[in-house]
């Protein structure tokens, strides 16, 4: 894949750089404006993310067709790439009038993409809620456990190393979550959606102690939800340092199968509101300020993010002062 325009996708057309970053390519002024507020919300991401033939490439993955790779060091926490969707559709279902309305360079990004019909693009490159489809982070390959995640922030999609990355290393994420579905209903659910059998290439699913270990956090967080559920119901019995013992073995199991930050981040909230509920403010206070670090974290400092905003102006309420 050759240089383009980072906001239309104009390929083969002459390219002026961003004078800021030096790193981010336009065809014209036009779409240089356009991607500055908007598009990939240039203004903010400068400076900040990888750009595409500079800091990671696209080529092809041995048994999975093409691949996201990178061709420097990441640190762990790193933006690899902030994108703005190409498509998104609020539905399930394959909505033309989008494409319809794309530019020729977008629709030929569109085309570029792994499946034979429209249909299949679709299917198989897809993710996130409103199913958005992207130029680039739609090219990266699956793994359960996988070397990034990613996060809407600005208006774009970006991907975050979860770990330090080695120069030349494929760059992979999970489309499905470990830590809600068991390991076969994750494999179930992979074939469904994405059309693939997750096999001897995934750091998880080749390894089974390690797949086991998954499913033991998988019926933990199971257990702890509908604990949680009980209680807001009225009818738990158990005992707060019960409760928090489980919490702790969940929290062991995120460091031991490198659980995505962002996904530590909703746990830790998630189980504040539990203690809240039950008038454990101290409690509630120490899982909300390890939360908003980890979020402050992935959010490279930008403490008007919205994962990082909401838990500070909880952690602010008076009911939650120390």
């Amino acid at each position: 894949m050759s240089s383009y325009c980072s906001y239309c996708y104009a390929k083969d057309v002459p390219l002026q750089t961003c004078a800021q970053c030096h790193k981010r390519k336009y065809c014209s002024r036009e779409c240089q404006k356009k991607d500055w507020n908007s598009g990939q919300n240039h203004k903010y991401f400068c400076c900040k993310a990888g750009e595409f033939n500079l800091d990671f490439e696209i080529k092809p993955s041995p048994g999975r067709g093409m691949g996201m790779f990178a061709l420097r060091d990441f640190s762990k926490n790193e933006y690899i790439i902030a994108e703005r969707p190409l498509l998104e559709n609020t539905g399930r279902q394959w909505n033309t009038s989008e494409y319809s309305m794309l530019k020729d360079s977008e629709k030929q990004a569109f085309q570029d993409l792994s499946g034979e019909t429209m249909f299949e693009k679709y299917q198989r490159n897809k993710f996130g809620g409103n199913f958005k489809i992207f130029a680039l982070i739609s090219r990266v390959n699956h793994d359960c456990i996988g070397n990034t995640f990613y996060i809407p922030l600005r208006g774009s999609m970006v991907l975050v190393a979860k770990r330090d990355i080695k120069a030349g290393e494929e760059i992979l994420f999970a489309y499905i979550h470990m830590v809600y579905r068991l390991p076969e209903q994750r494999r179930i659910a992979l074939r469904r959606e994405f059309g693939f059998d997750c096999n001897l290439q995934c750091s998880l699913c080749s390894n089974p102690d390690l797949d086991e270990r998954a499913k033991e956090l998988s019926l933990k967080q199971q257990q702890y939800l509908l604990h949680v559920k009980d209680c807001c119901d009225g009818k738990c019995n158990t005992d707060m340092n019960m409760m928090l013992r489980t919490v702790r073995e969940i929290r062991e199991l995120h460091n031991e199968l490198n659980v995505n930050q962002s996904a530590r981040v909703q746990f830790l909230n998630q189980v504040s509101v539990y203690c809240m509920i039950s008038k454990n403010v101290k409690v509630a206070r120490e899982l909300l300020e390890e939360s908003l670090d980890i979020a402050i974290l992935c959010m490279n400092g930008d403490m008007d993010a919205p994962a990082v905003s909401q838990v500070h102006s909880t952690i602010s309420y008076e009911w939650c002062r120390p």
